[in-house]
């Protein structure tokens, strides 16, 4: 499903058929909630965005949610003081394999 679309902002979410797994990918300025006790940061430097930001919500939980924000190079209509285009990919659902193959798939 195609939501939030417009000229600066798109949202793409497929949910699986029986619903225990989501993925959303999107152009939009994060807002990432803050990890719980059990959760994780890192910077994966992803497509070369040193700035990237990979959160898990819980390290204990296989299927945690997840959440990765990159800026690509490029021009967006709606300025956030970092160099390019920002875009999130966050999965429900998805184990840290699944997570970094569904990642890697986007092709820069």
């Amino acid at each position: 499903m195609v939501t939030n679309l417009s000229s600066s902002f798109f949202t793409v979410t497929y949910t699986s058929p029986d619903g225990t797994k989501e993925v959303d990918f999107a152009i939009e300025v994060p807002n990432l909630p803050l990890p719980g006790p059990h959760g994780s940061q890192v910077n994966p430097n992803f497509h070369g965005d040193k700035l990237s930001l990979y959160q898990v919500g819980d390290t204990t939980q296989p299927t945690s949610p997840r959440i990765l924000m990159w800026n690509e190079p490029g021009t967006w209509s709606e300025p956030n003081g970092l160099p390019g285009v920002p875009y999130v990919l966050g999965t429900t659902g998805l184990t840290d394999a699944e997570f970094w193959a569904t990642a890697n798939s986007l092709v820069k």
